[in-house]
């Protein structure tokens, strides 16, 4: 390696370093007057339980890591923990009633708690961009690292959910460790370094959110690829290799979830842990008598009869010694199969559904990503396939050529079949309440997008056999026609900048230019996509500089409106069953809440969605805060 590229390689570091640090300036600036999303108020109580207390009762519907990062900062801020709590004490996961009394009622300080317990996800994002840049330079070289990582840091979403203590962001950075590290293991599989290095980062994953569990199927199918193209070899003795390492790798993951989950059981004590995991595991996807049950043939017995039912098995192994760890950490994952199942009512594009729609996350992806990063991916995937299209048509045998490059390629297949096959399970999934339920799949995407971009502007310049005066026009055109093609990237660039600074600090409301930017959002869809909670601080501010006495507010979020309004605060009650809505003063109502009660009834739901259409007459609002809540003049 030369000086000079010595001196360029530090000097892309550098400005990788720069755009890092950014990133981490504008989370936490736009973070700190953003109150508590409303699953913050589960996830950092839990957190800081785990951490004192090695007692992993509350919240088991996720994996405890990302939450055990968040607290602790807070173990050295002092804080009281009440134990004498239902949610801890009696209740059965009473992880909402624990979370507020901790937070707001305990003699915390709820804002101290929220910064605090923020700093560490907002480390892990900057984390995240530095290893994609990492893999990416590593892989396709400067220009795609820097595009990659400019499409990342700059990205509204990454900012947006970087900065709350949820699982989301924690699961983009365990997805991306566990298949670069699963990409390195195919590219060697003699190597046990790499193969025990797969191993813990598959455990890995699994600890931060329990959709990694898909990475299962998605190794094995990588697995049985692999041994297919590589059956020149010989069949059998690439079957030994790849599935006996394969083997290997899942039992080092599922070693690390146990002895993980050993200290977050130990402090639980037994009988309690059976207790809450029959009670939790008997109304697994609606109970006995649900579908998910009805393989539990009572004519089975032993072996037989827990092979044909899960929530059985994690029922019996709750209150065996060694066992107890893995049934928590099954609990974990059959009660995201039921959230999975069982949907959320939610708003989208006009209608309220319980059930989803197959339309969802493709729509929500068009909206809410940033349209210079949707037209690079639209662009980059045209022209990888008119590549592809050009070279089949140059050979005979295309099929083998596809073959060829897909042992030639295992990174970028193994990405590729990894964004696929996440969509499609998210797409028919029931459970449509946000953006933020993709996000592992982006950073994916803008690695597979950077590539395409440096192998574009890759100068062609035919030289061999020419005159010098035409190698010196070739390699004229060549260069400027780099230099067009750099100049429309750095515009691409630029516009990925502006969107993200023009809308600070408001980034959880980020829709793009498509759906008419974040003051339209809330015609497309609410919840985590525009309104969590995270402007109640704002909109009490806005009551003092505004001297307004009295508002009527209906508030979605982690927040507790009387702690950050005071005496100005007064409960509005509207919902499916009834609304006293009110015919003088001030009303404030969360987007989420508002159209929920504004929005029709999706076919096969079959409650009132008609409840808040009263406030149609005062449109527009007086005010928006922050884009998710939204203040009336009733008069």
């Amino acid at each position: 390696m030369t000086a000079s590229s010595v001196r360029h390689n530090i000097s892309i570091t550098g400005w990788a370093f720069v755009i890092l640090a950014l990133m981490f300036v504008l989370m936490f600036a736009s973070a700190w007057d953003d109150t508590l999303t409303f699953d913050e108020i589960a996830h950092i109580p839990a957190g800081y339980s785990y951490l004192t207390r090695a007692d992993m009762r509350l919240n088991p519907e996720h994996p405890p890591l990302l939450k055990d990062w968040a607290a602790l900062p807070l173990l050295a801020a002092g804080l009281k923990f009440p134990a004498d709590n239902p949610g801890w004490k009696d209740d059965v996961n009473g992880q909402w009633t624990f979370g507020y009394g901790f937070i707001y009622f305990a003699g915390n300080n709820p804002d101290v708690i929220r910064h605090l317990a923020r700093i560490p996800m907002m480390v892990l994002t900057v984390g995240l961009g530095a290893l994609l840049f990492w893999w990416t330079r590593r892989r396709y070289g400067q220009v795609a690292a820097f595009t990659a990582l400019v499409l990342f840091a700059l990205s509204p979403n990454f900012i947006a959910h970087g900065r709350y203590v949820t699982t989301d962001v924690g699961a983009s950075f365990g997805f991306l460790v566990a298949i670069i590290a699963f990409i390195r293991f195919l590219e060697e599989p003699t190597s046990k370094r790499r193969l025990v290095l797969a191993g813990f980062a598959y455990g890995f994953a699994q600890l931060l959110k329990f959709s990694a569990f898909l990475l299962g199927p998605l190794f094995v199918a990588l697995t049985v690829l692999y041994i297919v193209l590589e059956s020149d070899a010989g069949f059998w003795s690439m079957v030994r290799r790849y599935l006996g390492a394969l083997i290997a790798i899942f039992a080092i993951g599922y070693a690390f979830v146990w002895a993980v989950y050993v200290f977050h059981t130990a402090g639980y004590p037994p009988a309690r842990q059976a207790h809450d995991m029959a009670a939790e595991l008997y109304n697994y996807a609606g109970g006995p008598s649900s579908p998910a049950f009805a393989v539990c043939n009572p004519a089975l017995v032993g072996l037989k009869r827990f092979a044909r039912c899960p929530a059985e098995i994690g029922i019996w192994m709750a209150d065996k010694p060694v066992l107890r760890a893995l049934a928590h950490y099954l609990k974990g994952v059959l009660m995201v199969f039921q959230r999975s199942a069982g949907g959320n009512t939610t708003y989208f594009w006009g209608q309220v559904s319980a059930a989803g729609w197959r339309s969802y996350f493709p729509a929500i992806y068009v909206l809410k990503e940033t349209l210079p990063a949707l037209i690079l991916a639209f662009l980059a995937l045209a022209y990888a396939l008119a590549r592809s299209i050009r070279s089949m048509t140059r050979e005979a045998h295309c099929f083998k050529r596809s073959l060829r490059w897909l042992r030639e390629h295992p990174a970028e297949t193994a990405m590729s079949a990894f964004v696929a096959f996440y969509w499609l399970t998210s797409i028919r999934s029931n459970l449509n309440i946000g953006f933020r339920h993709i996000l592992p799949t982006l950073p994916f995407i803008y690695i597979l997008t950077a590539r395409q971009i440096a192998l574009w502007l890759k100068p062609v310049i035919q030289s061999g056999g020419q005159m010098p005066w035409r190698t010196l026009a070739n390699f004229a055109k060549g260069y400027g026609t780099v230099l067009r093609k750099s100049v429309l990237l750095g515009v691409f660039m630029l516009w990925q900048a502006v969107n993200t600074f023009a809308i600070f600090p408001s980034y959880l409301a980020h829709f793009n230019e498509l759906a008419g930017g974040p003051a339209s959002g809330y015609k497309w869809a609410v919840d985590s996509n525009l309104d969590w909670g995270q402007d109640l601080k704002r909109l009490g501010d806005w009551l003092e500089v505004n001297n307004i006495p009295k508002i009527k507010l209906d508030y979605f979020g982690g927040g507790v409106p009387e702690y950050y309004l005071g005496d100005r605060y007064e409960k509005l009650r509207c919902d499916d069953k009834a609304c006293a809505a009110p015919t003088s003063g001030w009303v404030a109502v969360s987007a989420t809440l508002l159209q929920g009660g504004r929005g029709m009834a999706a076919a096969g739901y079959d409650k009132r969605t008609d409840y808040y259409r009263w406030l149609e007459r005062y449109e527009p609002p007086v005010a928006k805060i922050g884009y998710s809540i939204f203040v009336y003049r009733i008069q």
